[in-house]
């Protein structure tokens, strides 16, 4: 949906250039008269005006955040919402807000960063990864990663496990935050809710 407003964008101010090379220069010659020129003049700027205003018309009916890309018209799901509507799909509790880490795509990066106690391994280890619609519920049962330093990245600073998780269609659910290991978070994909 994105890409197809981009192309739109694109399209208009070409439309636009266009215009303002072979209409809006006044092709001025020894016989034009003032009042050619002005209406020549008038005549770009109307459409340049009514081009604008679509392209305006069409960033406003999408909402489209300039900076992100992400459409404003989404509504962003929180950890609360997420674990309840888990924990409503199973029909019991096993999700709660200690044994749940959350994470949305960083800004910067295509990453979903999480810094994870390495105790938290012993148990089930539950991740919820926001995308712009919906998320994806994962589970690690406990016993899967016996050793999180051979596998993952160790914070010098915290000794936190840092897991951080692509979310690049040529990477994604791979582990990327150290060369090796390179651990896939697809076969522990539960759920992905819309």
């Amino acid at each position: 949906m994105i890409t197809n407003l981009i192309i739109i964008i694109i399209l208009l101010l070409g439309v636009i250039y266009y215009l303002y090379i072979k209409i809006g220069k006044p092709h001025i010659t020894t016989t034009d008269n003032e009042k050619a020129y002005k209406l020549n003049k008038q005549f770009f700027l109307e459409k340049r005006e009514v081009y604008v205003e679509d392209v305006e018309e069409v960033i406003e009916e999408h909402e489209i955040d300039h900076l992100s890309g992400n459409d404003l018209n989404v509504e962003k799901i929180s950890k609360a919402k997420a674990i309840q509507l888990i924990n409503a799909s199973i029909g019991q509790n096993v999700l709660s807000n200690s044994n749940t880490n959350f994470a949305s795509i960083n800004k910067a990066i295509p990453i979903w960063w999480f810094d994870v106690n390495q105790k938290r391994f012993l148990e089930d280890l539950h991740l919820i990864l926001a995308k712009n619609e919906g998320f994806i519920w994962l589970k690690i049962p406990k016993g899967t990663v016996k050793d999180p330093k051979k596998i993952f990245y160790i914070r010098g600073d915290n000794g936190l496990v840092q897991l951080k998780i692509s979310s690049e269609r040529y990477n994604y659910l791979k582990d990327v935050s150290s060369g090796e290991g390179r651990f896939n978070y697809k076969e522990y994909v539960v759920r992905e809710f819309p």
